[in-house]
This record gives C-alpha cells, structure tokens and sequence, in this order.
C-alpha cells in the first residue's frame, strides 16, 4: 500500500524557518491570521496534513504515527532551514514528534493545544465532523473551537463542507478513530518549547498540572478557546518570533 502523503506550502519571506501544522478537519488557511506576521521575520512553510487540504487521503491506518511520518518525509527538503516548528491539536502531536527527526539542528516548538498533553480531544467532535452534511450543523459544529462564536463565519462552514468528498470523509473516519491512542511525548533536554492554551478550550481542555510540566513555557490565554491562533494571534505571533 502507497505512503501517507502530507503537502509542504511555501508561504513566503526570508531568514530562519517556520513551518505550521495544522489540527484535525483543518488545513494550511487555518494560520491566515498568522503567516502575514511571521513571514516579516521568517521564511514559512504550511503543512496539509493527509487526508486534509490539499494532500491525498489515502491511509493505512491514520495513526499519529503515519501522520508523523508523511510530515517527516514533506519537511526533509528544508529541515536544515527549519528554526521552529508550529503545531496546533493534532498537529501539535506531531510537532512532538518530529522533535526527534529534527532534534540535531536545534529547532524550537511552539504547540497550541497539543493533543496527548490535554484531557483529550472531544470524542464528539471527532466523530460529528467526518459526517457534517449541511452549512447549519458545520457552523455549529465549528463554533465550539473557540469561546468567541462571532469568529466563526458562514463562510468556514462552507468551506468545510467543500473539502468533504466521500473520500476525504473515509479518511478523517480512520484519524478520528486513531486520535485517543496519542500518548504524551516529552521534548528533548536540548529543545526550546512553548505551549499555548485557551482557557476557555472545550476541544481539548486544559489538563490539570500542566505548569509543573517542566520541559516547556506555558501561555495560558484568557478568554480564548480551542483555536488561540486565530482568537488571540497577536499573542501566538509574538511567542512564535521570539524563537527565532
């Protein structure tokens, strides 16, 4: 059976690299309120994962492991470039874990709301978006990413149901089903990590004793839910630059 395939997308600018991975059901327009700022200090890259976007859906078993591996084999041509790495939900389990394929050239991790390290993704959730049908549930299913509903716009609704082929739906079944085997992974001595997290994050809350976590910075953001990235980027941005 072919390889997982993720899609790398340059983003554009210059000077150290940044490359974003996105969580489940999304894909690389998710750091729109992100790339503009980051691409006036560094040179971006943005990651569909498979299954997501632009990448192919086809899997064998949709495991974080095989998504780990498609985003390893995606990022190889530019690793020595890479400078910090960006994950959200279930791309900041993978963020985790390539911190062992890049853990020779000193790259930093910027993680929103990883999965493996909160009390678990919404099993609910998980398992609604593969089925959504119509505009009305996908608005109201994208509405509990974050705490400030009027963020989310018909528009995204749409856009979600566009995307969702009868192949795709089959493929984020397979992730959907792999997500609550994540186990949590610890970062390398040698790395420099931060973990953002909404306080108000339903997804995927905030698990209790993460400040006693010592191999990373915790931002916790008031107010913001499961998506700080696009409700607080300002404070996203500004964590992600000073890495670099």
């Amino acid at each position: 059976m072919s390889q997982a395939v993720a899609s790398l997308h340059a983003q554009g600018g210059e000077g150290p690299g940044v490359v974003f991975i996105h969580g489940f059901g999304s894909d690389r327009l998710s750091w729109m309120a992100n790339v503009p700022t980051v691409t006036q200090r560094a040179k971006v890259w943005a990651v569909d994962l498979p299954g997501h976007g632009t990448s192919p859906n086809q899997l064998v078993d949709g495991s974080i492991e095989e998504l780990t591996a498609a985003v390893a084999r995606a990022v190889e041509p530019v690793a020595t470039e890479i400078k910090v790495v960006v994950g959200h939900s279930l791309g900041g389990a993978i963020a985790l874990r390539l911190s062992e394929f890049l853990a020779d050239l000193g790259a930093g991790f910027v993680l929103l709301a990883p999965a493996g390290r909160g009390q678990q993704l919404d099993r609910v959730f998980l398992q609604d978006f593969p089925e959504l049908q119509d505009e009305e549930s996908a608005f109201n299913l994208l509405r509990r990413l974050v705490a400030r509903e009027r963020l989310i716009q018909p528009a995204m609704a749409k856009h979600v149901l566009s995307g969702l082929s009868d192949e795709r739906r089959a493929a984020l079944r397979q992730i959907a089903g792999q997500v609550h085997k994540i186990q949590s992974v610890r970062l390398p001595i040698s790395s420099e990590a931060a973990v953002i997290w909404g306080t108000e994050d339903q997804i995927n809350p905030v698990p209790k004793g993460l400040e006693n976590q010592s191999d990373v910075d915790l931002v916790l953001i008031e107010g913001a839910g499961h998506l700080p990235q696009v409700e607080k980027p300002s404070i996203v941005n500004n964590t992600i630059l000073g890495m670099l």
